[in-house]
Formats: structure tokens, sequence, C-alpha cells
């Protein structure tokens, strides 16, 4: 009867923890560069 409560615990746990991971709202991997360099074609090299 312990143990099935502990394993019980424990899956709930898990399940929680990876809930509050996969939703959480940081974007940390999507970073847009709004300034970017000119492009070589609009320099003038003369």
């Amino acid at each position: 009867m312990n143990f099935k409560k502990l394993t019980l615990g424990m899956m709930t746990a898990l399940l929680f923890t990876g809930m509050l991971v996969g939703c959480s709202d940081q974007n940390d991997d999507q970073t847009e560069d709004t300034e970017t360099e000119t492009p070589a074609e609009n320099e003038t090299n003369e």
C-alpha cells in the first residue's frame, strides 16, 4: 500500500514538473535581430 502511494506521488510530481517546464513562456531560442547590416550591393567601392 505504501509503495503504491509513493509511486503515485512520484508520478504526480514528475507530471507537474514537466507541465511547468513545457508550458513556460521563455523564448530563449527565438531572438529577433531588428538591425541588420547593409547588404553588399548597396555599398559603393568607387
